[in-house]
């Protein structure tokens, strides 16, 4: 990005702050129900209202995810223009394109998750079904001071409701298509004056979206609080939860429509049309996740003391198995022909048990300066398998890594500060040292029943320490009480690890961290007594040490490794835009601009170099209008109208920016109607997503694309799609 570009960006964000100056005297204290809606986060670690945080955040209220029918995380992609999921045997997510493909055990994401204030290290470790939520906050951008390690592109946070002092209590039922059925309750109980407690439940099903039968839902959830609040200072929260998650992942359909590839010459792209198998065994992914949390606030007069203590253990295993249709080698000499040669597989199996705790100190929110300073300690432990099957070649022929003694601990003490200058005008600051131990030792072995001659064992593993220290600085300038401009610099970094290699390959046995340097400019402002909120964003980053996996070592001593091979800049921008055009019409408007490209980019095990090539899953510009009207009727009951459509630009999927990656501009709307009692409690509720019913590129494979031995479906390259057209119908009693 050069000097040009950047002083546009952010000139732009200024003259959005510079022109709410005029008018400033339009604000004075008008009727509640004609203005925007003020909105509350934490992403900061405190409470503040969004509109005066010095931060990017998109936050969503219990009313959009339940008028937009949102039962899973993946679905939140419909409301969060800058977030992109992609599933498969474990789903990842993307922030302003910076995400983690490599899903090898023990590799970290990039996009940090948290439950209630309490770190996740893996996706794998949050409830599968959203249910109770008080928020959802979207925050943007590396995060490396107060939450640390892990936030290169930024975090999502899961805020669920606490006990209460009186007496609820709501169950609710979804059907539609695809033989879709949710349901959610929850009962909150006043046990006495000071004690209280909340439980909750969700689920979520529905039948495979693939006309071959994959890609299904099987989810439960549910959750236990208990709040304890002897007085005004102290507040003790228990928390307790546990889920399942089933399905059957692996849903690929031949022939995106970009195909360069031999096999698809003349092949009719169909999206939901799974065109793999037969599979023996079946694919699938399950987990099984349990966790408990201790959450303690005490106002201790001049600070306000918190104590976050999390306990997290979840099992989740998958497995992928394949046809294959190449020449392989033959334990007996030569090749095998061009035909089917039974199935290769991945099995990957983790039990993951995680324990965090982290205490801070923070000011009054009275006070002058603004402050909080903390330490934080995780120790994770992931014992994991990840078995080969090249039955194909042999029966039960198998490479077994089995990794039994793996230990993470990460330890850290950080200070975040806001001093003001003079009137309107605050500095910023934050500091963090982290420092991570990581070891990770085990066995892989050669199993064959039938090729005795392959058997054998090898030890695989090793250990690394790593320090680092990551620093935030930026400047907030009140123009108005109601327009807000703001700078951020700051860093952060993604963890390395261990390869889980043995020493005989000469490889590295470790890789080094992703680290981020980022600049953001951005403007908060209200106009027209609250009626309009606009709100712009420009940020640059700078990436390096991107961390990809691919094979190593020869068959059948074949591992993953993860290699960090790149450099990359990262631009853009966001602009949202909300009218409270009458007391019951509001139009919302966000558009999102990125420019994200790699410098060098070079995989030397796999032979790969991806040098100049587009970052995946980060469309140039996307746009989102939504429009909603109330009608208020007899005893004050509601009718709402709710309409968004999303035009997202042509962008890859894949970092190979092989052409059949490439997802071509789409738009995708989406209808909400929902209707109110307000003596009752009923509430119902009718929505459609997609009525284009768009195929969006999600994943995309290519087995081998310069192999031209390849014959039938191999010779073809696969792409994984967003869900198709769904819709469903709600009905909620709150009582």
């Amino acid at each position: 990005m050069n000097h040009k570009q950047i002083s546009l960006l952010l000139a732009g964000c200024s003259v959005v702050a510079l022109l709410t100056v005029a008018p400033s005297a339009a604000w004075a204290d008008g009727a509640r129900n004609d203005r925007i809606e003020e909105v509350v986060i934490t992403a900061q670690k405190k409470t503040e209202n969004l509109q005066k945080a010095s931060i990017a955040v998109d936050a969503l209220s219990p009313t959009q995810l339940s008028n937009q029918g949102i039962k899973s995380i993946v679905d939140l992609e419909v409301l969060l223009p800058t977030v992109k999921f992609q599933s498969g045997a474990q789903t990842t997510v993307n922030i302003r394109g910076v995400g983690t493909q490599d899903n090898i055990p023990g590799v970290d994401s990039s996009v940090a998750y948290s439950l209630d204030g309490i770190y996740m290290a893996n996706e794998e470790a949050l409830p599968p079904v959203v249910y109770d939520l008080k928020r959802v906050e979207a925050v943007l951008g590396p995060q490396g001071t107060l939450y640390g390690r892990n936030t290169n592109g930024g975090v999502l946070n899961f805020i669920t409701n606490d006990p209460t002092n009186h007496y609820e209590g709501s169950a609710a039922v979804t059907f539609g298509n695809y033989g879709t059925v949710g349901t959610e309750g929850m009962i909150n109980v006043p046990l006495t004056d000071t004690v209280a407690a909340r439980l909750a439940f969700g689920t979520q099903r529905h039948n495979p979206y693939h006309s071959d039968g994959y890609d299904d839902q099987d989810d439960t959830s549910a959750r236990f609080k208990l709040a304890y609040m002897p007085s005004d200072d102290l507040k003790i929260l228990l928390a307790v939860d546990g889920s399942t998650q089933q399905g059957h992942n692996f849903f690929d359909s031949y022939c995106p429509p970009n195909s360069a590839q031999r096999g698809c010459a003349g092949v009719k792209f169909q999206p939901w049309q799974g065109e793999n198998g037969p599979y023996s065994p079946a694919p699938y992914r399950r987990t099984y996740e349990f966790g408990t949390s201790l959450h303690i606030d005490y106002d201790l007069g001049w600070a306000n003391l918190t104590s976050l203590t999390g306990y997290r253990t979840y099992r989740a295993s998958s497995n992928v198995t394949a046809p294959t249709y190449s020449a392989v080698p033959n334990p007996a000499g030569g090749l095998m022909p061009n035909a089917w040669g039974g199935n290769f597989g991945v099995l990957n199996a983790v039990n993951d048990r995680f324990i965090t705790q982290e205490i801070r100190l923070a000011s009054e929110p009275s006070s002058t300066v603004s402050w909080v300073a903390g330490i934080y300690y995780s120790d994770e432990t992931q014992p994991a398998e990840f078995d080969y099957n090249f039955s194909f070649i042999a029966p039960g022929l198998s490479l077994n890594n089995n990794l039994n003694r793996v230990d993470f601990t990460s330890k850290a003490v950080f200070a975040d500060v806001t001093y003001p200058l003079f009137d309107g005008l605050r500095l910023r600051g934050g500091l963090r040292y982290t420092q991570e131990d990581k070891s990770s030792f085990g066995i892989s072995q050669i199993v064959s029943p039938v090729v005795t001659v392959l058997a054998g064992s090898t030890p695989i593993g090793s250990s690394e320490s790593l320090g680092r220290v990551t620093w935030k600085g930026g400047l907030d300038y009140d123009i108005t009480s109601r327009n807000l401009l703001y700078f951020t610099a700051s860093n952060g970094f993604k963890s390395g690890g261990v390869n889980a290699l043995p020493v005989s390959t000469g490889l590295p046995t470790t890789y080094g961290p992703e680290t981020i340097v980022a600049e953001e400019i951005g403007s908060k402002n209200r106009f027209l007594n609250g009626r309009l909120q606009i709100d712009a964003d420009a940020y640059h980053y700078d990436y390096t040490g991107f961390q990809s996996f691919g094979f190593v070592g020869a068959f059948p001593h074949l591992y993953y490794a993860t290699f960090n091979s790149q450099n990359a800049t990262f631009w853009g921008g966001e602009l949202e835009a909300k009218a409270r055009v009458t007391d019951n019409d509001t139009l919302s408007l966000t558009a999102d601009l990125t420019h994200d490209r790699f410098g060098t980019f070079v995989i030397p095990t796999a032979r790969q170099d991806y040098t100049g090539n587009w970052v995946p899953n980060s469309p140039k510009f996307s746009y989102t209008m939504s429009y909603e009207h109330v009608f208020m009727l007899p005893n004050n009951d509601e009718l709402s109208f709710q309409a968004n459509s999303e035009v997202v630009a042509g962008h890859y999927v894949d970092f190979s920016n092989d052409p059949g990656s490439y997802q071509n501009t789409y738009h995708r709307t989406g209808v909400n109607i929902s209707y109110q009692t307000a003596q009752s409690g009923w509430t119902v509720s009718a929505f459609i997503r997609n009525i284009e019913n768009a195929g969006v590129l999600n994943v995309y494979l290519v087995p081998a694309p310069n192999d031209l031995s390849l014959t039938g479906p191999m010779a073809r390259d696969q792409a994984d799609v967003d869900p198709p057209r769904t819709f469903g119908l709600t009905i909620k009693k709150v009582f």
